[in-house]
């Protein structure tokens, strides 16, 4: 498969997974599978309530979504705009890019070494960053 190939079935896969999720509510479907981190360990971890934020994003529910993962729909303009460019480049047209020194890369990772720490933690104002 070419790369536009490749390019066109990343847009068929988002696609239909967007129209899952705007039929499936995570929060009231039974059987889907939990995230395996909160399986294993009880904590959430960065990404719990990520699908249930979208689906409230997709029924056009933004305040809904922040509360269940803010981190989640804090990054989503991000991926979009990496989206766009990936998406883009495969019929040559450019849109600029925005340099990311090594500095940012490592506070946003630290960004959600801290997030995973502190929506753990089980008290004011910290529990209101829990799913």
């Amino acid at each position: 498969m070419g790369a536009r190939g490749q390019r066109w079935l990343v847009v068929a896969l988002l696609g239909v997974g967007a129209v899952v999720l705007w039929f499936i509510n995570p929060a009231t479907t039974p059987g889907l599978p939990a995230c395996p981190w909160w399986s294993i360990t009880g904590t959430y971890c960065p990404g719990c309530g990520s699908t249930r934020a979208l689906h409230q994003l997709l029924h056009g529910n933004p305040l809904q979504a922040f509360g269940l993962n803010p981190l989640m729909l804090l990054t989503l303009p991000f991926l979009g705009y990496a989206l766009l460019r990936y998406l883009l480049a495969g019929w040559r047209i450019e849109i600029p890019e925005i340099p990311l020194r090594a500095g940012v890369i490592y506070a946003f990772a630290a960004g959600v070494v801290v997030f995973w720490i502190v929506r753990n933690i089980p008290v004011e104002p910290w529990r209101y960053l829990a799913p």
